[in-house]
C-alpha cells in the first residue's frame, strides 16, 4: 500500500528494535542494516501495523558470522634473510562453524606463512596460530594480513615488521702482542675475519 506507515521489527538475542517506516508510491520501503562485531548471531525481521507491533510473525531471518584475530596487532623484528615466528589467536565469534580458513596476502617484500591454521572453527572456538614472517630486504612498515573463511567472513591482523640490515662484525683470530725496539720497525701479521651477517 502506497504511503502507509508500518513498523519494521528486528530481534536479536531477545532484544527488539522497532523502526517506523513509510512506504513509497509503490508500497515499498527500505532500511539498511550493517551489523557490528558484537552482533554476530541470528536476527529475525518482521513488519507490522503500528497499532499491532507485537502480533507480527517472523518474515525473514539473517545469520551474521564473525571471526577475530586477538590481538589485532603484533610486532616482530629480525635481520634480513632470516625469519621470525609470532603467535596469535583466531576466534569464531558466532555459532556458525567457519571452514577452510586461509591466509590471504599479496605482499612481495615481506613473506607470510601460517602454521597450525585450523581447517575449521566450530561455534565460539579459538585456535592458536603461528605466523612465520620473513624478508630479504631491510624495511620497516605495517602490513595488514587477512584471514578468510569459506563463508566469506574475514579478519585482518596488523603486523608491524622491522627487517634490520646486515651488520658486519670484524674479529681477530688471536690477541695481538708485539715486542718492539725503539727506532726499529717491526712487522707482524694477524687474521681478521667477518663473523657478522654482512658479506
Amino acid at each position: 500500500v502506497a504511503f502507509r506507515l508500518c513498523v519494521l521489527i528486528r530481534t536479536f538475542q531477545g532484544l527488539t528494535v522497532k523502526i517506523s517506516k513509510i512506504s513509497d508510491s509503490s508500497g515499498v520501503f527500505f532500511e539498511g542494516f550493517t551489523p557490528s562485531i558484537t552482533q554476530v548471531g541470528n536476527h529475525t525481521f518482521a513488519t507490522a501495523h503500528p497499532d499491532f507491533p507485537d502480533d507480527a510473525p517472523v518474515q525473514a531471518t539473517l545469520t551474521v558470522v564473525g571471526m577475530r584475530a586477538e590481538p589485532s596487532t603484533i610486532s616482530t623484528t629480525f635481520v634480513q634473510g632470516a625469519s621470525s615466528s609470532v603467535s596469535f589467536i583466531l576466534r569464531n565469534l558466532g555459532t556458525v562453524p567457519l571452514s577452510n580458513i586461509q591466509l590471504a596476502s599479496d605482499q612481495m617484500v615481506i613473506g607470510f606463512a601460517a602454521q597450525s591454521l585450523p581447517s575449521e572453527l566450530t561455534a565460539f572456538e579459538t585456535a592458536e596460530v603461528t605466523l612465520v614472517v620473513s624478508g630479504s630486504v631491510a624495511v620497516t612498515g605495517t602490513v595488514p594480513v587477512q584471514f578468510v573463511a569459506d563463508s566469506g567472513v574475514s579478519t585482518t591482523l596488523t603486523v608491524q615488521v622491522t627487517v634490520a640490515p646486515f651488520i658486519g662484525k670484524l674479529e681477530a683470530s688471536q690477541p695481538l702482542v708485539i715486542n718492539a725496539v725503539k727506532d726499529i720497525q717491526t712487522f707482524t701479521s694477524i687474521m681478521i675475519s667477518n663473523t657478522g651477517l654482512d658479506e
